[in-house]
């Protein structure tokens, strides 16, 4: 049994990747570029964007927990269900955390790897919801997150810079201090807690 179990976890999981893969290819190539024609106007077509974003990300958190390979529980959702303008610090246990974080985080801006600017599956995400470049000079970035915050974009910064490891230890950036600071930000803490690769 436990045998069939793990096969049927293997296919399935291989089919959300898969599907993962394909979704965003759609949605770079189809949808943002829809959007990118019809909205004219920038703030209104990345609110559109990340709204889109938000509940594609949803949807595909839902049918994974629907399909068992990844169960979920998210702690204190009514407690920004009001938030404009907060700075979130996360931690990066694995690979879905960003897509978990969007997922119920309104109006989200993030702070990104610069190469995802120029990755085939990610790229119309990155343009159309006007994500920050983490290849800014840290003038530029801590001008842009001024700009950002002040429109009252939520922006998600996961400040260790890399994946967690040491649950234990951990280190953060000195960056994400530095945009609170000179942003006088409100900031929210988010805890991943992970069981799994």
């Amino acid at each position: 049994m436990k045998v069939i179990a793990g096969l049927y976890r293997a296919f399935i999981s291989t089919l959300m990747i898969g599907g993962f893969g394909i979704g965003a290819l759609f949605i770079a190539f189809i949808v943002f570029n829809v959007i990118r024609l019809c909205v004219r106007d920038r703030h209104l077509r990345c609110n559109i964007s990340r709204k889109f974003t938000l509940y594609s990300f949803r949807f595909y958190l839902y049918l994974g927990c629907v399909l068992k390979i990844f169960d979920i529980e998210i702690k204190g959702l009514e407690k920004i269900k009001d938030d404009k303008g907060v700075l979130y610090i996360a931690n990066h246990p694995s690979l879905l955390d960003i897509v978990i974080i969007n997922s119920f985080v309104n109006n989200a801006n993030c702070v990104v790897k610069a190469s995802l600017k120029r990755n085939i599956f990610f790229s119309g995400v990155v343009f159309c919801n006007d994500y920050l470049l983490n290849s800014l000079t840290p003038e530029e970035m801590i001008e842009n997150c001024k700009k950002s915050l002040s429109y009252g974009d939520n922006l998600i910064i996961f400040p260790e810079g890399t994946r967690t490891v040491d649950f234990d230890h951990i280190k953060f950036r000195h960056g994400f201090a530095s945009i609170a600071l000179n942003c006088m930000c409100d900031i929210r803490p988010v805890v991943y807690k992970f069981d799994g690769v």
